[in-house]
């Protein structure tokens, strides 16, 4: 898994977290690329709830992440085979094509640091960010002022002065 190369395009249009089982930000990635540590073949198994289930070798866990059924259809699509990255608390799951990303990097969090979702908050009727999609609002566009609209008043140059050498 050392060739994989991150990709925002599976990012969450609601929560913005990086805290534990959230998103993982992609400075996080590129830390457990470059040193990742012990790299351990595992199967993996998600509850509805969030709880990941994680079975190898002299290893057996539970974790927590918060988009269940995303992580769910990643580890349907390759029956469960993931690998662990302990120091870096990743669960990354193998793709067809050699890029890590929000659908198949996956940041666990310890059952005693499990959190709510922080969802920022937009002028959209749901308060949910849409990315790439202006959010609605009641605000007028604003105007310019009177004193602008002739344009900014442009200071004399030396050579449309006429003038030759040095202004003083």
């Amino acid at each position: 898994m050392s060739g994989y190369a991150w990709d925002l395009s599976g990012t969450d249009a609601r929560c913005i977290s990086y805290r534990p089982g959230h998103l993982i930000h992609w400075i996080h990635f590129n830390h457990s690329m470059r040193d990742p540590g012990p790299v351990i073949p595992v199967t993996a198994s998600v509850d509805d709830d969030g709880l990941v289930h994680i079975a190898g070798e002299k290893l057996s866990l539970v974790g927590w992440n918060h988009r269940p059924a995303l992580l769910g259809d990643a580890l349907h699509r390759f029956e469960g085979m993931a690998a662990w990255k302990p120091r870096w608390h990743i669960l990354a799951v193998p793709t067809e094509a050699f890029v890590g990303g929000a659908r198949t990097v996956f940041n666990l969090a310890p059952l005693d640091q499990r959190c709510g979702c922080y969802v920022a908050r937009a002028t959209n009727a749901d308060h949910q960010v849409v990315h790439g999609v202006p959010s609605a609002t009641d605000v007028p566009p604003l105007r310019v002022a009177v004193r602008y609209a002739a344009g900014r008043p442009r200071p004399q140059s030396v050579e449309s002065s006429g003038r030759e050498g040095p202004v003083t």
